[in-house]
């Protein structure tokens, strides 16, 4: 077990302790310590913000099948339920896929001091885009397979969803 797994139980533990043991003073409650729990580790950012909407996951294909793809997902935060680790994505006529490639050390160094350039001038982020070291070369469905890495962009929050649609999936 590695070293950040293990820091990882004790702040768990030490936090539900804390928390059943401040439930003796206030409500005596197991939601108490959950909540003294889930705020304890907010603390070291292993929780998501409540309101936090997630669009992205990136995963492990585990099957292909049809329109829909399994991946294996690490979870997105520390008390999320386990069973989301496993999402299916619905492919539909709409999906794009992309092979993401590495761009030219020489040409995103150069796309990199334009934008730092840019930025020590003032300008707002909104004005322009942060180089991106891939380039997205259009592929089709049947260039993914499983055991490859992907991620995929849903058109909604899909923080909580098991199952969703996807309008964009690239391979690394």
């Amino acid at each position: 077990m590695s070293k950040q797994t293990i820091n990882i139980i004790l702040i768990i533990v030490v936090s539900f302790v804390l928390g059943y043991s401040v439930s003796f003073i206030g409500d005596n409650t197991f939601q108490a310590g959950w909540d003294a729990a889930e705020e304890r580790l907010a603390e070291f950012g292993l929780v998501l913000e409540e309101n936090m909407e997630i669009s992205t996951v990136n995963g492990l294909v585990q099957e292909i099948t049809d329109n829909k793809i399994t991946l294996e997902i690490e979870a997105l935060e520390i008390l999320a339920d386990s069973s989301l680790n496993t999402r299916v994505i619905e492919i539909t006529d709409n999906t794009i896929f992309y092979r993401l490639v590495e761009k030219d050390s020489e040409v995103f160094e150069k796309e990199m001091e334009e934008f730092d350039k840019k930025t020590q001038e003032g300008l707002e982020m909104v004005d322009f885009d942060f180089p991106e070291p891939f380039i997205k070369e259009e592929i089709t469905l049947a260039e993914i397979e499983v055991g490859q890495w992907v991620s995929a962009i849903a058109g909604e929050n899909i923080k909580d969803i098991k199952q969703f649609e996807v309008l964009e999936i690239s391979i690394q």
